[in-house]
């Protein structure tokens, strides 16, 4: 197929993310397959079939180098309402395994939360597991901090 776009992995980095996006959800040799199109993800068809339209709507939501594609509902198509573009950090805190805490009308992952209160995730997560509540392990990890 030529490239009338002038866009190719070479000299754009959204041609690969628009070409990784697809073959993750329709390549089932892609080692990510399983995550994705094992698991009913899609690419909704302006995308799928123009990257184009891909590029444009990137380009117009923020994308800058370096982000990410990442899709809003973890189970959600690749599609315009659904998808965003984050730094890697900001991506892994959407994943399925991520543990989310609600406190004070926010919910946060423990990553999340650390840095939001500039304290260690790790002792974060351990004094979340271990505390009654909440606002006890974030006590008792910013009390720990401040020793």
């Amino acid at each position: 197929m030529p490239k009338t776009h002038g866009l190719s992995t070479k000299n754009h980095p959204l041609y690969s993310a628009w070409k990784n996006m697809k073959k993750r959800c329709y390549d089932e040799n892609c080692p990510d397959y399983k995550w994705y199109g094992g698991k009913g993800v899609s690419v909704c068809d302006e995308w799928r079939n123009d990257f184009i339209a891909f590029y444009n709507w990137s380009i117009s939501h923020g994308w800058a180098k370096g982000l990410q594609i990442d899709r809003i509902k973890v189970h959600g198509n690749y599609e315009p309402d659904n998808c965003r573009w984050l730094t890697y950090i900001e991506q892994a805190r959407n994943t399925t395994q991520v543990k989310l805490v609600y406190y004070n009308g926010k919910t946060l992952s423990h990553g999340a939360w650390a840095d939001e209160l500039n304290i260690d995730r790790r002792t974060l997560s351990y004094n979340l597991s271990k505390c009654a509540t909440i606002e006890d392990a974030f006590i008792k990890t910013i009390n720990r901090k401040n020793r």
